[in-house]
């Protein structure tokens, strides 16, 4: 954006499987003097970005002569999106399961309870509790426990919520690389065993804990009861529930990352994109009521010499503690935002 790259092969940046699309968009505007617009993934590095592209024909113009491309990057609009469809796929999923389990009408308020806290941004902590307490009150068993993947592919899953890891002797199900949490979210899959491992734990199921279809975690129940089935409908409850614990770690880390796209890292004050956008607003709102607005630049006087004498690192602090001051003397509809 903002420079002219020259000549380029499509293959080169356009993902393969949107490149027809893109390809007919193009053969659309082009020769036309019209516009079009369509939606691809270009290439980032070794990543793949979703974008929105518009197409302007500017043949006709011998200082151009072909179709200008712009390019909006829509990554947080196509996770937003994601997040839509995850929810429109768990409604229509408890619809089933309303017909299905029409006897057990308390799982529906559970799952309505856990959606509501996941729509009003509780912490996620709170929500995989939620989540544990509802397998525990809809199935029964005594054992529960949600292992999440914490960091790269290669890292083992660890414990984050559980419930009555202390009353079996041995918990292998949860707690073991080999147990069926690991076996549910290598395979992507529901697993059951009548035979979880020694001791007394003698039947467990689990279910993937997946965002946007992959695998980052598991959902797995454990009982010490030899002649524990799990029926389909049941199958279904752990899944849906393992479904609402994914969306609301999708949303958790969406509104991270949007608060990180739009906040200083060091100070945590709006960053220069969030107060221009918050600045237009406020003086739309000033013109329409017809009252003064105030716009302050505050500079720090002598602040390179403590970078350059102390260090970065106090400089650092300055800038903190300067933000935290000034933050806290504002009033509540005043803004403070870091340019630099």
């Amino acid at each position: 954006p903002g420079q002219a790259t020259g000549a380029l092969e499509p293959t080169a940046i356009v993902h393969p499987d949107d490149l027809e699309q893109a390809l007919e968009a193009f053969v659309r505007v082009v020769g036309t003097g019209g516009r079009g617009l369509v939606r691809m993934r270009v290439r980032n590095g070794l990543d793949w970005r979703p974008v929105e592209v518009s197409l302007t024909d500017r043949s006709d113009r011998p200082q151009v002569g072909g179709v200008v491309l712009c390019f909006r990057n829509i990554t947080e609009e196509e996770r937003y999106r994601e997040s839509l469809r995850v929810q429109v796929d768990l409604a229509n999923r408890n619809r089933v399961l309303h017909d299905q389990l029409r006897e057990r009408q308390h799982f529906l308020a559970r799952l309505v309870r856990i959606q509501a806290s996941i729509s009003r941004r509780a912490p996620l902590h709170e929500v995989l509790d939620a989540v544990v307490d509802g397998a525990h009150q809809l199935l029964g068993d005594p054992v529960i426990g949600i292992e999440l993947q914490p960091g790269g592919p290669n890292d083992p899953l660890e414990l984050v919520a559980g419930r009555g890891l202390t009353t079996l002797d041995a918990p292998t199900a949860l707690l073991d690389d080999a147990g069926l949490a690991a076996l549910a979210f290598r395979s992507n899959r529901l697993v059951h065993s009548d035979e979880v491992g020694p001791g007394s734990v003698r039947c467990g199921l689990a279910v993937p804990i997946r965002r946007a279809g992959e695998p980052i975690g598991s959902l797995v129940v454990t009982t010490d009861l030899t002649a524990r089935t799990y029926s389909v409908a049941e199958c279904e409850v752990l899944q849906s529930l393992a479904d609402h614990a994914g969306l609301a770690i999708m949303d958790a880390q969406t509104v991270e990352s949007m608060n990180e796209a739009l906040t200083d890292p060091l100070t945590g004050l709006p960053n220069r994109r969030l107060l221009l956008d918050r600045l237009r607003v406020s003086l739309d709102r000033a013109v329409r009521h017809e009252r003064p607005l105030a716009l302050m630049f505050i500079d720090l006087d002598g602040f390179m010499a403590i970078n350059d004498g102390r260090g970065h690192g106090a400089g650092d602090a300055v800038l903190v503690e300067t933000a935290r001051r000034i933050a806290a003397e504002i009033r509540g509809h005043d803004i403070a935002a870091r340019l630099g």
